[in-house]
């Protein structure tokens, strides 16, 4: 049984964020011992039969607090600024819970880690919006020389939601807190504190932004035990652009010493020529490098190492497939590399125990059987024209070495080309799910 689950949320329209968050995790293999559920705030049925068969649960959404229609308007993934405080009501079964919004996605699994630790004894594990780089934090309108109007997102927000004034000097200039990512234990006193400001939020205010809000009040003015977490645990993008690290092929933070971004996060957007990134996968910006040189890239997730990501239950689904791999010994994980797409390298050998159930995290550093990253459609061609030929040192030893002495012999074991034809049929078959399954 898993103790820890990640929970995420998303309708429709941001179902192609919610499955590049998805992949982020499951491309590491410790995801393996991690739950991941999803909230439903308006997703189509194809969707969510889609995310059955990624995740552990899904389940609706629903109004936990009472608003009234006429906050609502039809806005129904408004949800999200509602459900996230009753994550315990929706998914009872786990003992930490960390949330990611759909328009984040991992790219450090350290980073999870951190946050299940970090809400340990019922603490709240959450970033603040400020760190290196920061030039301003609170924004003020200057009407004569000392006299100005504070117009700080806590106060402000504070203050349209009928907040006393003694709670919204208190929120004024304090650190803002972004609730697109944190962690709290089931049983924390937490979730009682938030719900009730929350309450207070909705009732006063707008829906957006109410969840926020409510929490910034849990932690400045109820002092509520919290374990603030670096800023690249929860970087916002549109607060402070990355750089970008070539030799890793990864995103870091833009100051010395450059730590690698754990959970980038594209909440408000990054605009260009009017269009939102998180809308269209296409648009793409300047970033630095840290050899100093400058890169056009987007800033979502996309699986840069190249692999395609298996489930379980799509192995489970090829026994025939699943007999080969376990007849004989595993075969190592290869990947195609960026710079020369047509070449192949093997992984580096561990020694894996077969098991019933294989799990397919392809991260470059675990070794699966039986486990492809294809590049393209073109460096499929070249993949089995190398493994043809016997130019990858795992094939030879796999495919055209003497059976085993004593071993049980199939009819494709003891004719080594035919055991080829075989692995490559079934390969196509698998490829072939694949790119249908996770287009």
């Amino acid at each position: 049984m898993k103790k820890n689950v990640i929970v995420s949320l998303a309708d429709s329209n941001y179902f192609p964020l919610l499955n590049e968050l998805i992949g982020s995790i499951k491309r590491f293999k410790d995801s393996n011992n991690v739950a991941i559920c999803i909230l439903d705030a308006g997703l189509t049925d194809k969707q969510k039969d889609e995310l059955s068969l990624k995740v552990d649960e899904v389940k609706a959404a629903e109004w936990d607090i009472e608003v009234s229609d006429s906050k609502i308007k039809g806005r129904e993934w408004l949800k999200s600024q509602v459900s996230r405080a009753f994550l315990p009501k929706y998914f009872p079964n786990y003992e930490k819970y960390l949330w990611i919004d759909c328009d984040a996605w991992l790219n450090n699994w350290e980073t999870v880690e951190l946050y299940f630790k970090a809400c340990d004894s019922g603490k709240l594990g959450i970033t603040q919006t400020i760190g290196p780089g920061y030039k301003i934090t609170s924004k003020v309108n200057w009407v004569f020389k000392k006299l100005a109007i504070i117009k700080s997102q806590n106060f402000k927000h504070a203050i349209k939601s009928n907040i006393s004034y003694d709670k919204a000097r208190k929120l004024a200039f304090a650190p803002h807190i972004n609730i697109g990512v944190f962690s709290l234990e089931k049983n924390s006193s937490s979730w009682k504190v938030w719900q009730e400001n929350l309450k207070q939020t909705l009732k006063g205010g707008d829906i957006f932004g109410s969840e926020q809000l409510a929490m910034n009040m849990s932690v400045y003015i109820d002092n509520i035990d919290t374990e603030f977490l670096p800023l690249n645990c929860n970087w916002i993008t549109s607060n402070l652009l990355p750089k970008f690290d070539e030799e890793h092929n990864s995103f870091v933070e833009p100051y010395l010493p450059n730590y690698k971004i754990g959970i980038m996060h594209l909440a408000a957007g990054i605009w260009k020529d009017g269009v939102d990134m998180r809308v269209d996968k296409s648009v793409k910006i300047e970033l630095d490098t840290l050899d100093n040189s400058k890169i056009i890239k987007s800033l979502r997730f996309k699986n840069n190492s190249l692999f395609l990501i298996f489930s379980n239950e799509i192995f489970e689904k090829f026994a025939p497939l699943r007999s080969i791999v376990s007849r004989s010994s595993w075969f190592e994980s290869i990947f195609c590399s960026k710079s020369k797409p047509s070449s192949l390298a093997p992984f580096k050998t561990t020694s894996v125990a077969p098991t019933k159930t294989v799990p397919f995290n392809l991260a470059p550093s675990s070794v699966a059987p039986f486990s492809f990253a294809l590049y393209n459609l073109a460096s499929v061609r070249s993949t089995l024209s190398n493994v043809a030929s016997s130019k990858i040192p795992c094939f030879k030893s796999t495919f055209f070495r003497t059976p085993r002495s004593g071993s049980v012999n199939t009819f494709s074991e003891k004719f080594p080309p035919l055991r080829l034809i075989s692995f490559l049929f079934n390969t196509f078959q698998l490829t072939v799910l694949s790119a249908s399954y996770f287009k």
